[in-house]
């Protein structure tokens, strides 16, 4: 269980403070009561000129509306086929941007799309991740998700505990795809008890979309997170499995190409010689990968 994850995280809204603390079976409360409770902002797409745009939104709004309906039959465990082809034509409809139906009933796909992580069947669980990511890749869909930023990636990351290996993938590139397109101090805010607390392999997860994050962010928008940051990254360098320990390594490194030595040092002083020495090697092996292939602009 995680002991540590705030009922409430900034910017995200109060229905979700429901989520308890305990990562395994997160959230106890149902996400169709979460997300019925919750007031997402959703910005619809500008309204298309022409009649035949209008009959465009229209059937996209149907459709989505009919493929809601099918998708709640998980409850009954039924039309497994069925709903795995509408979150193949979710997927689709994402991909070519014909999100008006999506953004109408946003709040509501959502739900049954978690809902669905429920289902027997793995492929199922998987295309469930598949369509979280498509739809995060749209601009006009991302808002949608800020509302719901801690229900989606304690979600996400509790499927790295799947026995499917098709389903952590898909978890994998979700959270990945999460973090490069949302607000950094809502991802931040939380991840860091989960880093810091964690069970694996639901810590490692969250250490891994923390390092996804410090990629794509400027080294101004991650040092105002470093004293946040730092100590859930050290304590995972002492965790027992050498796989966090990694991980942590890792999302250090990654840290020191952005930020800089000057800046991170502070944060390292409590490390003993031989871990500093450890850390050390890896930063200069990724130094010499970056100066063998594209450097990296980042501070020296």
């Amino acid at each position: 269980a995680i002991a540590g994850v705030p009922a409430a995280i900034a910017g995200v809204p109060a229905a979700i403070a429901g989520v308890p603390a305990g990562i395994a079976g997160v959230p106890a409360v149902p996400a169709e009561q979460v997300i019925t409770q919750a007031v997402a902002p959703v910005v619809c797409c500008s309204a298309g000129t022409g009649d035949r745009a209008s009959r465009d939104k229209s059937e996209d709004k149907t459709l989505v509306q009919d493929m809601i309906t099918t998708l709640q039959a998980v409850k009954v465990g039924g039309q497994s086929m069925e709903r795995r082809q509408c979150m193949s034509q979710l997927i689709r409809m994402s991909r070519s941007g014909s999100t008006s139906g999506l953004n109408e009933h946003f709040r509501t796909v959502l739900r049954v799309l978690l809902e669905n992580l429920e289902d027997s069947e793995g492929s199922t669980r998987a295309l469930v991740f598949g369509v979280l990511t498509e739809m995060l890749k749209q601009e006009s869909l991302q808002s949608g998700f800020h509302g719901f930023t801690e229900l989606v990636i304690l979600k996400v990351l509790q499927a790295h505990k799947d026995q499917e290996k098709d389903v952590v993938r898909a978890a994998e590139s979700c959270a990945a795809t999460m973090a490069g397109v949302l607000p950094a101090e809502m991802v931040v805010r939380v991840l860091n008890p989960i880093v810091k607390t964690g069970d694996f392999p639901v810590n490692q997860a969250a250490i891994k979309m923390l390092t996804k994050l410090v990629e794509k962010q400027t080294p101004e928008s991650v040092e105002v997170h470093l004293a946040e940051m730092m100590p859930g990254l050290l304590k995972a360098y002492d965790n027992v499995e050498s796989s966090v320990r990694k991980a942590a390594v890792f999302c250090i490194v990654s840290l020191h190409q952005l930020v800089g030595e000057d800046v991170l040092q502070p944060h390292l002083d409590c490390l003993n010689g031989s871990k500093m020495k450890l850390l050390s090697l890896y930063i200069k092996r990724a130094q010499a990968q970056s100066n063998a292939g594209s450097p990296r602009m980042t501070p020296s």
